[in-house]
């Protein structure tokens, strides 16, 4: 029971008031510590232009003033700064074909996730890219013919290939010609994508992952694998999940002598990482 005050009022409904009050108030706070912690981790678009010169840019926007353009590497440049650090970056490359004399990499991205964006109609174009894609014509001679188209080195930040396509790529040195990830722990992810007509001296013609490889909706085609223990014509990856796509035409080819290979199309090992729908 609640002790009364000498006119005889309970002191009880004050007390309860005040306990109310008391939560109201702690409930508010956490509310705005949630809010503060939610917008602390953002999200921004950057623009990419095939014919882009700003390759040490402090902003990417979407212009029509060629001296103002950022090439895709520097868009990936300012994507991995301090600038974006948390943030959920998407770089949206405008239509046409894109080459590097060295490869795309994306090295120690401080973002909280990286979207490359190709619905536009945009291709990464390697020296091995059949004349059919025209959006790569006359950019053969300047892509590298020793690396990766795409390089994800030591980051462990989730990169998705939306809707891009990704052919031509040669690598004399490591597996992965269209795609190369080195990072166990780096998840990427191909959404509405192709990768297609690349050739690895090494695992996985088209796409060597060594963490998480997600692939929804989308090609990996007529890619080559070789080497004296080369796995994976298509694709290599430890961890893989395909879901309504399509895994053809991709060949795996021993060289010197005593060479052995492994899956033409796909090496997942073990296979109880592989996931199909």
């Amino acid at each position: 029971m609640g002790r009364t005050t000498p006119g005889g009022a309970s002191r009880a409904p004050a007390r309860k008031l005040r306990l109310i009050l008391i939560g109201a108030l702690v409930a508010g706070a956490l509310s705005t510590l949630e809010s503060a912690v939610a917008s602390a981790s953002g999200s921004a678009t950057l623009y990419a232009y095939p014919n882009g010169t700003q390759t040490s840019p402090t902003s990417c926007p979407s212009t029509t003033a060629s001296s103002s353009e950022c090439s895709l590497a520097g868009a990936i440049a300012l994507a991995e700064s301090s600038t974006y650090t948390g943030d959920n970056v998407t770089i949206v490359l405008a239509a046409g074909g894109y080459a590097n004399a060295s490869n795309f990499s994306i090295a120690d991205s401080n973002a909280g996730s990286l979207t490359l964006d190709g619905s536009a109609g945009a291709v990464l174009c390697g020296p091995l890219a059949p004349a059919a894609e025209t959006a790569c014509s006359g950019l053969t001679s300047t892509a590298s013919t020793t690396a990766s188209l795409v390089t994800l080195g030591t980051s462990s930040t989730p990169v998705t290939f939306s809707d891009l396509t990704i052919t031509g790529g040669e690598s004399s040195g490591e597996g992965g010609a269209g795609i190369s990830c080195n990072e166990a722990t780096e998840s990427v992810t191909l959404i509405g994508s192709t990768v297609s007509d690349n050739s690895a001296s090494g695992d996985g013609g088209g796409i060597d992952c060594a963490g998480p490889l997600t692939i929804t909706s989308s090609s990996v085609v007529s890619n080559t694998a070789t080497g004296t223990a080369a796995y994976g014509g298509g694709v290599f990856a430890p961890t893989l999940t395909v879901t309504d796509s399509v895994i053809s035409d991709n060949t795996v080819t021993p060289s010197g002598t005593g060479g052995y290979t492994f899956g033409g199309g796909i090496a997942s090992l073990p296979l109880s990482r592989t996931r199909w729908s």
